[in-house]
Formats: structure tokens, sequence, C-alpha cells
């Protein structure tokens, strides 16, 4: 079966991410920032949201957690064959 289409760029688009993000980071900052300033209540809703969301999905979120680390300690102790 033929990978599809978002399987098959999926490190690219990683590594676009990941290029945008570093180079808009101050930019990102400065909008929160200002967001923040003018509208205090939303720093609030935000915050709220980000809870409930995290109490709602914690097992999940520790579960993959885990596997992230578990992958992690595999390549560090997995000599490389290169």
């Amino acid at each position: 079966m033929e990978e599809s289409y978002y399987s098959q760029n999926k490190e690219a688009r990683k590594e676009y991410q990941k290029r945008y993000y570093a180079e808009q980071k101050s930019v990102l900052r400065r909008k929160r920032e200002l967001t923040a300033e003018l509208n205090p209540e939303s720093v609030a809703l935000q915050r709220r949201y980000q809870r409930d969301y995290y109490l709602k999905n914690r097992t999940f979120l520790l579960a993959k957690k885990k596997k992230r680390e578990i992958r992690k300690m595999d390549r560090s102790t997995t000599p490389s064959m290169g």
C-alpha cells in the first residue's frame, strides 16, 4: 500500500515547523505579551483551558511522554550503524 502524501512528507513538515518557530520566536512572544496587556482576561481563559485539557487528557499525555522518553533512551543506548 502506498504511503499518503501526509506520511511521505512528515519529516519535511517537521523541519519546516521547527525552522519557522525558531525564526518567529520573538514575534510570537511579543504578540502574546501584547495580548496579555490589552486583554488580561484572555490569559486567565487560556490558562484555564490548558489546565482543563491537561486534566481531561492526563493519562493519554503521560503515556505519550513515557513512550517518547523510552524511544529517546533506546536511541541513546543503541550503537549507531554508521
